[in-house]
């Protein structure tokens, strides 16, 4: 269990750091610097919107229309 504890701590120290990050969620007025295969390998809906054939794929900017704070939550939940 400590080995998890320390994955997790490991993730969002590099989530709140931004280093090395490779896309930037828009959420409103909100901006997030993340990293797609953390994202992607954490939440389903991002997994797909990387894989697929969307502008999204290959796009540094994501923009979301989700009311405010909801990425937050999801960023604290992945």
């Amino acid at each position: 269990m400590e080995v998890m504890g320390d994955a997790s701590s490991l993730l969002m120290r590099a989530y709140k750091n931004g280093k090395w990050s490779d896309v930037t969620v828009m959420n409103g007025d909100k901006k997030y610097q993340v990293h797609k295969h953390i994202l992607s390998t954490s939440i389903p809906y991002f997994d797909k919107m990387f894989s697929s054939g969307l502008t999204e794929a290959s796009s540094q900017v994501i923009n979301l229309d989700h009311p405010p704070n909801a990425f937050d939550l999801i960023i604290e939940w992945a």
